[in-house]
């Protein structure tokens, strides 16, 4: 046992000096390829248990900083020619928006989000613009591992077909402006209180941009580490190895779920906590009641209303500025499911239950 046990070691350890080594190789060329191979490896960061950890590192990081592939003002001639804008110059879209800001805030797979204002309104804005020839792009890399599948992994064919089918309506952001309509009119008013679906523009939205309300806030992965970091520096450690900690005891079941209600509970005890030693009234991140919001409103979506977010990756999620509110963005993938399968899949959960 102990002769098994120490060459088990060494094949890991011999595999762990592998992945540090190729990791890297493959960083740069998921980025030199981008189309399907960026969007494979987001998906595949999803999992902790999915890729070794020199892989996750850099997959996780793509979630919400996927390298920048469309300029601003390249962005502002694409947006010029979609809408059909009477401009002055090259990318002037001064008919439209004003402080169109040519820095990204955000960047994805297929395109990029600028911040600007409404001319007509003064309202603050997001608009999403495709990148030129992504859509070929990707439907040239499906076809190119098809056909690899084909003939290497003939089982995993339908696989293909299916990822496929799964990517034919995130190239048209018409059908994402349809899906906000549905979702926020599905969701603001019963959940309009703890969350915020952007208001569309249909009027400035076409197949390759999507004008929507700007949400203010930052991305909730980056809520949550702040939270660590407050509670690291409380007890005077180093933030990293503090979240590091959290999360291995999570992953090893070193530490047990709680209910909501407990979380809720601890989460109070320590803000009054923090009041009555420092004297600090910050904002305590209640992660219990975020992460029960989130749940509920996904089986709701599902269960109910069978119209949900099949793209719900943490890069999705905004916590905005007051605080407690999540933004919920990027309806790309959205799956309707029929009445039968939902009862079938209630009925699924009821017996694991």
């Amino acid at each position: 046992p102990k002769a098994a046990s120490a060459a088990a070691g060494a094949r890991a350890a011999a595999f762990d000096r592998l992945h540090e080594r190729y990791s890297p190789v493959v960083e740069r060329a998921c980025l030199r390829m981008r189309g399907f191979y960026l969007k494979a490896a987001q998906i595949m960061s999803m999992r902790d248990d999915f890729l070794p950890e020199p892989y996750l590192r850099w997959t996780k990081r793509l979630q919400n900083e996927a390298p920048v592939a469309l300029a601003g003002p390249e962005a502002r001639r694409c947006i010029v020619r979609e809408l059909g804008l009477e401009a002055s110059e090259p990318g002037d879209v001064g008919a439209v928006f004003e402080d169109f800001e040519d820095a990204p805030i955000g960047s994805a797979s297929i395109g990029q989000v600028f911040r600007a204002r409404l001319r007509s309104t003064g309202e603050a804005v997001a608009v999403k613009v495709q990148s030129p020839g992504v859509e070929n792009l990707f439907r040239a890399d499906i076809r190119t591992l098809k056909f690899f599948t084909a003939f290497a992994l003939p089982w995993a064919v339908e696989n293909m077909n299916a990822i496929e089918k799964m990517f034919q309506s995130e190239f048209d952001y018409n059908l994402e402006r349809r899906n906000l309509e549905v979702i926020r009119e599905s969701l603001q008013p019963k959940w309009g209180h703890r969350i915020h679906v952007p208001k569309p523009f249909g009027e400035l939205c076409t197949r390759h941009v999507l004008c929507m309300e700007l949400l203010q806030g930052e991305k909730l992965v980056d809520g949550v580490r702040r939270r660590f970091r407050t509670m690291a520096a409380s007890e005077g450690r180093d933030p990293e190895a503090y979240e590091q900690e959290h999360l291995e005891a999570l992953r090893t079941g070193r530490t047990k779920a709680q209910s909501a209600r407990v979380a809720r509970w601890r989460t109070s005890v320590w803000r009054l906590w923090r009041r009555l030693r420092w004297g600090e009234r910050g904002e305590v991140l209640d992660l219990a009641e975020i992460m029960e919001t989130l749940l509920a409103i996904h089986g709701e979506q599902v269960f109910q209303h069978g119209v949900f977010n099949a793209d719900p990756h943490p890069g999705n999620i905004l916590l905005l500025e007051d605080g407690h509110t999540l933004g919920l963005i990027d309806f790309g993938q959205v799956r309707d499911l029929p009445v039968d399968f939902r009862l079938r899949l209630a009925q699924l959960v009821v017996a694991l239950a």
